[in-house]
């Protein structure tokens, strides 16, 4: 494999093996190689796929050091497939671009990320598969206590407490309610404006 793959780098059947890589023995090369896959290729968004998931892996596990650079690098890879798949025709990609929103949030909305445009996409995203009868309720917690976050860091503090406490007296014993007033809480002892 790594013979053919240093012969024959731009070949579409290298390009083929690599994206056959096991994901458990994925390493930051395996990344750099599939990153490196031109748009011309017909393997490119498949690449990028196997890339954002790898990424997202990664993120899961990396040291604090590490999470800026994972974290930009995944955000740049996922969003634009799942704007991508948001529009898709089959309604799977559809439900595929919904959780992607949701590890998109996750990194960006990270402190050592900070990437609130990317996140204001995914929340769009997430708004518009919703009109388009595409979510799940499981999520809508979670997409809530990022909303939160959201508002906290872009200024609205406010606005987010009020979201937080409202949040709270709906759903005491959500874990992501939980999240939610801890995440208000440090927020609001920093801004004691907001009282």
């Amino acid at each position: 494999l790594t013979l053919y793959t240093t012969l024959w780098p731009n070949s579409q059947k290298t390009t083929k093996l690599k994206l056959r890589y096991p994901s458990d023995f994925a390493d930051q090369s395996t990344i750099e190689e599939l990153l490196a896959i031109q748009p011309s290729d017909a393997n490119y968004a498949n690449a990028r796929r196997k890339v954002s998931r790898l990424l997202y892996k990664q993120w899961g596990q990396a040291k604090p050091t590490e999470r800026s650079s994972i974290g930009n690098t995944y955000v740049g890879v996922a969003l634009p497939i799942i704007l991508e798949d948001a529009n898709a025709s089959d309604e799977e990609t559809k439900q595929n671009a919904l959780v992607r929103c949701l590890r998109v949030l996750e990194v960006a909305l990270h402190r050592d990320v900070k990437r609130y445009v990317a996140a204001q996409q995914a929340f769009d995203t997430i708004d518009s598969l919703s009109k388009k009868g595409i979510s799940n309720s499981d999520f809508d917690n979670e997409v809530l206590y990022r909303k939160i976050i959201f508002l906290f860091e872009e200024g609205y503090s406010t606005a987010a407490l009020d979201s937080a406490l409202a949040f709270i007296s709906a759903n005491p014993n959500d874990p992501w309610t939980k999240h939610a007033s801890i995440y208000a809480w440090n927020n609001s002892a920093s801004n004691e404006d907001t009282f």
